[in-house]
């Protein structure tokens, strides 16, 4: 059954505090990294809110022999192993058992995954809390 009303998320103060703090962190320190704008109307971070999206076209340079790819910086990610910066590749996660992770991504601790029909191109960070406050998660967030 179809709802009637649109989603709209009940906003989550602290959630709303921690992303705006990383977006200033990232915009200061971090200029090449161009953020999309917060994903609900009105900039709104529910409860369960835990990643943050980058606009590929401003901070990546795109091959055009590659879909063009997704980027974010998953916070809290109950499905996999940590928490993970990736960068998805659409309709490419058969590549994942495929491919040799590059020298260059495995000097960093990258490897290749499957996450639904992409394939992802990942480096495990902290896992931050976006309920904490963002000075007591400070380190963990510049390393992410």
């Amino acid at each position: 059954m179809q709802a009637e009303a649109p989603y709209e998320p009940a906003a989550n103060t602290h959630a709303d505090e921690f992303f705006s703090a990383i977006r200033q962190l990232i915009a200061g320190r971090f200029p090449d990294l161009v953020m999309k704008v917060d994903p609900n109307d009105g900039g709104v971070r529910p409860d369960a809110s835990r990643t943050d999206y980058f606009d590929v076209l401003r901070t990546l340079r795109l091959d055009a022999g590659v879909p063009r790819p997704r980027m974010s910086l998953q916070c809290w990610d109950s499905a996999a192993r940590s928490a993970s910066v990736k960068i998805m590749l659409p309709d490419r996660a058969a590549l994942a058992d495929q491919l040799s992770v590059p020298e260059s991504l495995a000097d960093i601790g990258g490897y290749l995954r499957s996450a639904g029909r992409s394939l992802g191109v990942a480096v495990d960070t902290p896992r931050l809390n976006t309920q904490r406050r963002f000075e007591e998660q400070t380190d963990d967030i510049i390393e992410a």
